[in-house]
């Protein structure tokens, strides 16, 4: 029924790397769980997804009009999407526009498997998930509300060079200005640019880009030019 992803055994989840170590949860983070295998990837998958629910409060789900949505996977790749609030009643009836941004892991990442710490190096040209980033509100017989949420969409498959998430998957964020900014995840700056990059060619990341303009040159000032350039572009 899921086509290319119908083979697929698993979720991807992933997760935004040093905020696991910022919390000390061992510096654990998830990283591509299909390369990991066994006890030590059983480990890594279950102490990062802890590390998620901890940190990423602002809970949302993928609101589609079908069962998947699927687009070719790379860095090329903006998603637009459609969110719902989860577990809010008064917010049930509002929609949530956001888009789905890929990110690489550019830093090093510490894990421990069996007491033995190890370190991961930097993999810059894969696709290691996902950003979930909410910036709109819109809830009947109320004006538009600009947000800035963001965290890693989870459940998202990638397989055949396909990318893809089933409806009603969870997407656990944060609000980017709120006042715990040493939880940033660390893809933040790479996934607006990305973003930037792509607005003359991709109509989601113009969306974006021009939705949340303000908050993005409020959250980064040093992009703030290219923020503004990219908006502009017809």
């Amino acid at each position: 029924m899921l086509g290319w992803a119908g083979n697929l055994s698993k979720f991807n989840k992933t997760d935004g790397g040093k905020i696991m170590q910022r919390r000390k949860k061992l510096g654990l983070g998830l990283v591509a769980v299909a390369v990991l295998s066994g006890c030590a990837g059983a480990e890594l998958v279950h102490l990062a997804y802890q590390a998620t629910v901890e940190t990423f409060t602002i809970q949302y789900r993928t609101a589609l009009d079908a069962k998947y949505a699927s687009w070719d996977n790379g860095f090329n790749a903006v998603q637009a999407m459609t969110f719902k609030r989860h577990g809010l009643r008064e917010e049930s009836a509002c929609v949530f526009d956001g888009v789905l941004i890929p990110w690489a892991r550019t830093w090093e990442q510490k894990t421990v498997s069996g007491g033995v710490e190890s370190v991961l190096p930097p993999e810059p040209s894969k696709v290691a998930g996902y950003a979930a980033v909410v910036y709109s509100k819109k809830c009947p017989g109320q004006s538009e509300q600009k947000i800035l949420h963001a965290g890693p969409q989870e459940d998202v498959l990638m397989a055949q060079g396909k990318a893809g998430v089933l409806n009603n998957r969870p997407a656990r964020t944060m609000d980017l200005f709120s006042s715990n900014q040493d939880l940033r995840p660390e893809w933040v700056p790479q996934v607006v640019e990305r973003a930037i990059g792509l607005a003359s060619s991709n109509r989601a990341a113009k969306s974006f880009i021009v939705s949340a303009q303000d908050q993005l040159v409020g959250l980064l000032p040093e992009q703030a030019s290219a923020i503004t350039a990219a908006a502009a572009v017809n």
